[in-house]
């Protein structure tokens, strides 16, 4: 069957100005990241353009196809559903936004189960000995202790682009991290991780005895504390990672998935813990999830640990 998708509504327009500054101070209000308000603005100026301004059920049950065939047209048929679960809290952020007194409407939203399919992929990780490969051999010594840290903390790139040198203690081990929605949150790292951050500090910033020795002068205070500790963006992030993957062999092929990106370390990361015996609810707190039901997804690596236990026994 072919998919087919509404026209655009007559005499609307793709979002004022005004519309989109009131949703984007309405999600500020509410702490979201500056990525998922890109992303929540993306669907709004979408949906006004579909609909106009109009809010009903219909047009709320027939957003989330008709956007993601909009999207699957430059993305591909796999993403035709991928921001389901993000559309639906896309409409009820727009609802309270713009029409706080649908609470009839908003309550339909939140019982309807018929949002959100799509196919379960279980996460692509490292073995932990690929992860070992992965940092020793990279030569740069900035992308090595990038590479390191966000095994070591489970980071999601814009957590590790936001660490400024304040936010490193170095006597107790542990950073200061701001995670989605402006939440901050303490992450150990180990004594390998914290030698490469110490020898990069070293290395990059002039006149770095006030922060290695933690000499709180003005001096240090206003040429360092505020800096950031790499100084380097998403992009670039996902540009070590995946030329660090491809000098262990996971070269980048276009459309195909071969290659290494930041989360799937941090899915490293979360599959090492389970297979190390961590139960899912301390796994959410190292991985900062907010639910639960985030975290689960990695119970079904179970089976990665099953299988193996079950080859050993099979091998005696």
């Amino acid at each position: 069957m072919q998919n087919t998708i509404n026209t655009p509504t007559k005499n609307c327009t793709i979002g004022t100005t005004n519309d989109i500054q009131k949703f984007t101070d309405f999600l500020n209000s509410k702490n979201y990241s500056k990525q998922t308000i890109k992303l929540y603005n993306w669907f709004l100026k979408r949906y006004l353009l579909l609909y106009g301004k109009e809010i009903s059920l219909e047009n709320v049950q027939k957003f989330p196809l008709n956007v993601g065939i909009l999207m699957s047209r430059s993305n591909g048929k796999e993403y035709l559903y991928r921001e389901q679960p993000s559309i639906k809290s896309f409409l009820k952020l727009y609802i309270l936004c713009f029409y706080p007194n649908k609470e009839s409407l908003l309550i339909k939203i939140m019982l309807d189960k018929s949002h959100g399919r799509k196919r379960l992929r279980l996460p692509r990780y490292l073995e932990k000995t690929e992860i070992l490969s992965l940092i020793n051999n990279e030569t740069s010594l900035k992308n090595k202790a990038i590479l390191s840290l966000l095994y070591d903390g489970a980071l999601r790139e814009s957590e590790l682009c936001n660490i400024k040198i304040r936010d490193i203690n170095l006597e107790r081990k542990q950073i200061k991290i701001r995670g989605k929605g402006n939440r901050e949150s303490l992450i150990n790292i180990s004594d390998n991780t914290l030698n490469l951050i110490t020898t990069y500090i070293k290395t990059n910033f002039r006149d770095n005895t006030s922060i290695i020795n933690k000499e709180d002068t003005k001096e240090y205070i206003s040429k360092y504390i505020d800096r950031s500790l790499f100084e380097v963006t998403p992009k670039q992030v996902w540009t070590i990672v995946m030329r660090a993957g491809e000098n262990i062999g996971y070269k980048f092929e276009a459309g195909k998935k071969n290659h290494i990106f930041p989360h799937m370390v941090r899915h490293s990361t979360a599959t090492h813990l389970l297979e190390d015996g961590w139960p899912l609810n301390k796994i959410q707190k190292f991985l900062r999830h907010e639910s639960i039901t985030t975290t689960q997804i990695y119970a079904h690596l179970s089976d990665v640990s099953f299988n193996k236990d079950a080859k050993d026994w099979l091998n005696k």
